[in-house]
C-alpha cells in the first residue's frame, strides 16, 4: 500500500514537472545571489528588534475588556496595560529575555542560511535529476483503458 502511494506522489508530481518546458541551466550562483547576506540578515534582525518593542508599548487593555466584559477585574478599564507591562510583571528579565531570543534567532538565521547557501547547489542538481528520472518513467506509460482526451476543452474555446 505504501508502494502504491509513493507511485501515485510521484506521478502527480511528475505531471506538471512533464508539462513544462526545459529549465534554463542551473547556475548555484542565481541561489547564491537569492539568499540574503549577514549584513542584510542582522540588519533585519534589529529592524525586528524594533518592532517588537514597539509591540510591547501597545495598550491591549481595552482589547482585553472588550474580550470579557463581565470579568470586571481590577485592572478592567485601566490604561496603560501593554505587553511589555503584563510581561514584566511575572518576569522582572522579560525585555533582555525578549531581546535575547530575537537576538539569538537571527544568528541561528544566519547560520542556516550559510548552510543553505552551500549545500543548494547539491539539492538543486538532485531536484533536477529526480525530475529527469520521473520524466523518464512516465513517458513511455500508456493512459488508462478507456480514456479518450476531451477535446471540448480548448485554449481558444471562447473565440468566436
Amino acid at each position: 500500500m505504501r508502494i502504491a502511494f509513493a507511485f501515485a506522489a510521484a506521478a502527480l508530481l511528475a505531471a506538471p514537472a512533464a508539462a513544462q518546458p526545459d529549465p534554463r541551466p542551473f547556475d548555484e550562483r542565481d541561489v547564491r545571489a537569492a539568499l540574503p547576506s549577514p549584513g542584510e540578515i542582522r540588519d533585519m534582525g534589529v529592524a525586528m528588534d524594533r518592532m517588537i518593542g514597539a509591540l510591547m508599548t501597545i495598550d491591549v487593555g481595552p482589547i482585553m475588556d472588550a474580550a470579557d466584559p463581565n470579568r470586571r477585574n481590577p485592572d478592567y478599564g485601566r490604561p496603560g496595560r501593554t505587553l511589555g507591562e503584563m510581561g514584566r510583571r511575572d518576569d522582572p528579565y522579560f525585555d533582555q529575555r525578549v531581546r535575547a531570543g530575537v537576538h539569538g534567532a537571527t544568528e541561528g538565521l544566519e547560520q542556516m542560511v550559510g548552510a543553505f547557501a552551500t549545500v543548494a547547489p547539491q539539492l538543486q542538481r538532485s531536484i533536477e535529476e529526480m525530475s529527469r528520472s520521473i520524466e523518464g518513467a512516465m513517458r513511455n506509460v500508456p493512459p488508462p483503458r478507456g480514456y479518450e482526451p476531451d477535446d471540448r476543452y480548448d485554449e481558444d474555446w471562447d473565440d468566436e
